[in-house]
């Protein structure tokens, strides 16, 4: 198994660099080239109707233009990305608050990987080791203001996961993914025994987990597989 796993990871990561070898060549000036576009865009919704309006739109096009000249000034050789603007940009600013972070999310992910262990003592699952665990985070981080916190939390992402996995549970218990693990059984047992049989399995499990984890989530079509 192991050289036929070897031969698939490079045949795959020589896929993967040919299709994307244009994003692997790094652009000095895409910064710049992106905060042109964004201000170009600005400046189209800007309205043109009184004499403010006409002051701040004076002033944006000499800015864009600036910086038009910078980027076409700039070297095309040079492959060196400086990133120091972006570090004294995003700098830790409290460290207490870090440190407090990084504390309580080491200590939630020891406790999903002890989980099992845990679960034999106290019935808590998953969810409630999460919820625990953000709860520690407020109280020891010492944010009184809720809702601003609140507001940052991408309610959008957090229906969409819960909607997908209302829908693997549906699929679950309608039968879909014991009908895909019992069809790839079938398919495999019809092939003789040896060599044979062992690289039709492992093909077959790869490009139908490959094209299956597109549509289904990946923890119940795994426990359909094993």
């Amino acid at each position: 198994v192991g050289p036929g796993v070897v031969l698939a990871s490079i045949a795959v990561l020589v896929l993967v660099y040919f299709m994307n070898r244009n994003n692997f060549k790094r652009n000095p000036h895409a910064g710049r080239q992106r905060e042109l576009e964004i201000w170009r865009n600005t400046l189209k919704k800007i309205p043109d109707d009184d004499e403010d309006q006409r002051r701040v739109r004076e002033q944006l096009e000499a800015y864009i233009f600036r910086l038009q000249e910078e980027v076409k000034t700039a070297p095309k050789n040079d492959e060196v990305v400086d990133i120091s603007d972006l570090e004294t940009q995003y700098v830790i600013k409290d460290y207490p608050l870090f440190l407090s972070s990084v504390i309580v999310l080491s200590c939630v992910i020891l406790m999903f990987f002890l989980h099992s262990w845990i679960e034999d003592v106290v019935e808590l699952s998953l969810a409630w080791i999460a919820i625990i665990g953000a709860m520690i985070h407020l109280l020891v981080s010492g944010i009184h203001d809720v809702e601003e916190i609140l507001e940052k939390v991408e309610l959008g992402t957090l229906i969409f996961f819960a909607g997908l996995f209302v829908l693997m549970h549906g699929l679950d218990i309608l039968g879909l993914i014991d009908w895909i693990g019992d069809q790839i059984y079938s398919l495999i047992i019809k092939v003789p025994e040896g060599n044979l049989r062992l690289a039709v399995a492992i093909l077959l499990i790869i490009w139908v987990s490959a094209f299956a984890s597109a549509f289904i989530d990946n923890i119940p079509y795994t426990t359909a597989m094993v």
